[in-house]
């Protein structure tokens, strides 16, 4: 009895583990990798799962890494995958809350993915006195420029009233990380923050 107990419950977690799902257009430049999300058994119609980057000519998972979206459905179009030209680095865009857009950037070492975090930065509005956050807006990867720089938006949308009670808005910022290695392995490093007048 325990047996048929154990074989019924195995067959049914094989069958409550959802599909992986292939990220429409993640395939890499050189066409060896590409990207899917396997959603959560736990939440199948949420929005929680693992991110798994796959070889064409590979067998198995090269690598995967716990993912999350706002948005409660997970489909193809979940995340937008931006690979850089050598094929050996990505970044992912995902609707990460509420009006809010997020990238994660993930690069390979040696026969490894590995995602790499985004060093802290600031910008002037977030340093002066009397800028609101509307609590919406994105940082996200927008090229990947050559010498291993990485180009980012990052939309403010924090917004003051002056002494004259006109409305003033923050113009969008740009933030350029380096991707660099050492013994420990590959990182980012913040080179500039550019940022525009105000409106």
């Amino acid at each position: 009895m325990r047996t048929l107990s154990f074989v019924l419950l195995f067959c049914f977690s094989l069958a409550a583990r959802a599909e992986p799902i292939v990220i429409e257009r993640s395939s890499s430049p050189d066409g060896k990798f590409y990207v899917t999300i396997e959603p959560s058994p736990d939440n199948p119609h949420g929005a929680s799962g693992i991110l798994q980057i796959r070889g064409n000519n590979e067998k198995g998972v090269l690598g995967s890494f716990e993912w999350y979206q706002y948005k409660s459905d997970i489909n193809p179009t979940s995340a937008k995958v931006l690979w850089k030209p050598d094929s050996q680095a990505f970044a992912l865009t995902t609707y990460v809350g509420k009006n809010w857009f997020g990238s994660q950037i993930y690069v390979r070492n040696g026969s490894k993915w590995v995602e790499l975090a985004i060093p802290n930065y600031k910008t002037k509005y977030t340093e002066q006195n009397g800028w609101q956050d509307r609590g919406k807006g994105e940082f996200v990867v927008v090229a990947w420029l050559t010498g291993n720089i990485i180009k980012m938006k990052k939309k403010q949308d924090y917004y003051r009233y002056n002494k004259n009670g006109q409305l003033e808005v923050a113009d969008d910022s740009w933030i350029y990380l380096k991707l660099l290695r050492n013994s420990c392995g590959p990182f980012l490093d913040v080179r500039s923050v550019e940022e525009k007048s105000l409106n």
